[in-house]
């Protein structure tokens, strides 16, 4: 060991009440202020039990390791909380407006920043891609001059809105005739919602136009959807891959959401529009 040189091993830990995207950005946030890094590894147990006993993002992602790292000063990193708390909870409301990000002390290339390191650090299992890129080149044969991809998320989540109050369908609605001038012919829609009431909404109103990808909605209209499946194993699935298909679109209609947060920084490009209620 060369106790001169040191790097640094992540492990990500849960923190109570936290959804899957709200555990994970920590470690993305954590990354950011940390380097070199040796190792990156998950222990993230949910005492509610929603997606099973046991740790569960080993089952998402591949344990990251540096070898060339192996011999330094190894420090270990638990990252419980976040290093930086401007981009969860109700204070993420100021992310998604580049208007606020001097106001709010926000860098202002966040996006390309958390990419970069997502794109080296995070390594997702090959059976969540292979279902991710089927998808995606589904999509994309459709032959629509754009995608434009929308989250509406439960009624349970107002407390994480800027004025405790979800968007209402209309503010959708709206944006959505704003992008297309009302001319849905060259466009596909991608929604992902966890809301009954939302799903029927939409998929009524935009019935020729509208996809939603599998298994993604709420099977009642008292819990979020990835909290309800059968089998916990595709609850965890359906919890990243509904992220990695907002992703896919050339704009994303969303109210504040650690997925919305997540879909903005795997896909920096992508035009995003913030809805507040």
């Amino acid at each position: 060991m060369n106790n001169n040189l040191k790097a640094y091993h992540l492990i990500l830990k849960n923190h109570t009440g936290g959804g899957f995207f709200s555990v994970f950005n920590k470690i993305i946030n954590n990354l950011q202020f940390y380097f070199p890094i040796y190792k990156i590894t998950w222990d993230v147990v949910d005492e509610r039990n929603y997606y099973g006993n046991g740790e569960m993002f080993n089952k998402i992602f591949e344990v990251y390791i540096d070898d060339q790292y192996k011999e330094y000063n190894i420090t270990d990193i638990f990252c419980i909380d976040y290093y930086d708390d401007r981009i969860c909870g109700p204070n993420a409301n100021y992310m998604y407006r580049e208007d606020m990000y001097k106001y709010r002390n926000i860098w202002p290339n966040w996006r390309e920043l958390y990419n970069k390191i997502w794109s080296k650090y995070i390594i997702i299992k090959p059976e969540i891609l292979e279902i991710f890129n089927k998808f995606k080149e589904s999509m994309i044969k459709i032959k629509k001059k754009q995608i434009i991809t929308f989250l509406v998320r439960h009624p349970v989540l107002n407390n994480e809105q800027l004025h405790k109050k979800l968007p209402s369908f209309q503010q959708y609605d709206d944006e959505i005739n704003n992008l297309t001038n009302n001319d849905l012919n060259n466009t596909l829609l991608i929604c992902c919602t966890d809301s009954e009431e939302a799903y029927n909404y939409f998929s009524k109103t935009y019935k020729n136009n509208i996809i939603f990808p599998p298994s993604y909605r709420a099977k009642n209209t008292e819990n979020e959807a990835h909290r309800n499946y059968h089998d916990l194993d595709d609850k965890l699935y359906q919890a990243i891959l509904c992220t990695l298909y907002l992703t896919i679109g050339d704009f994303f209609i969303h109210p504040n959401s650690n997925m919305a947060i997540a879909a903005m920084y795997i896909n920096p490009n992508l035009k995003n529009i913030f809805l507040i209620g």
